[in-house]
């Protein structure tokens, strides 16, 4: 069973005006309470500006203006002093850090410098190339020591060059597969 949702305008109107009723009454309560300090206020003005009428002619306005400046610049000093120190400890401990941080970086760099970089696929196609030509030599080298006919040695030939195609695509292949 659903609940049913009433609107009447009768009570929203009421509800409305309960609260704009309330906002007066405690504007009303603010302003009194406002009215009342004033009046306190205003009562004890006459004390307030017979004191000070006879306390500044009793002040030495150069003495009171240099013993504020002085006041004044001695906390300026000691303040600036403390943040200088402050500052000066944070930039030590910055500068400690970014070095701690910064010589090995330095120092793989310069290592780095010194060595020849081969990516990794290359320096498999170099391997490979490597030992297929070993392997031409030495077929070579058979063909010179028996005497092979000219066929026969281009033949092995056409075979290792395809053996290592066939070597770098493999290579190639399994290098992008990861």
């Amino acid at each position: 069973m659903a609940l049913k949702k009433f609107d009447i305008p009768e009570i929203d109107d009421a509800i409305s005006e309960a609260k704009h009723e309330e906002q007066l009454r405690k504007q009303q309560e603010e302003a009194e309470r406002i009215a009342t300090v004033l009046q306190a206020f205003l009562a004890q003005s006459p004390d307030i500006i017979n004191a000070m009428r006879a306390v500044i002619p009793l002040l030495d306005a150069k003495k009171f203006s240099a013993q504020l400046s002085e006041d004044l610049r001695k906390s300026a000093n000691s303040m600036t002093a403390q943040v200088g120190e402050n500052l000066r400890k944070s930039v030590g401990e910055i500068e400690k850090r970014f070095i701690a941080d910064v010589t090995p970086l330095i120092e793989r760099v310069e290592r780095s410098e010194k060595r020849v970089s081969v990516p990794i696929l290359a320096f498999y196609v170099i391997i490979t190339t490597l030992v297929f030509l070993a392997a031409f030599f030495a077929l070579v080298i058979f063909a010179n020591a028996h005497s092979l006919h000219s066929a026969a040695l281009s033949q092995s030939a056409i075979i290792i060059a395809v053996c290592w195609g066939l070597g770098i695509a493999g290579i190639i292949y399994l290098s992008r597969k990861q």
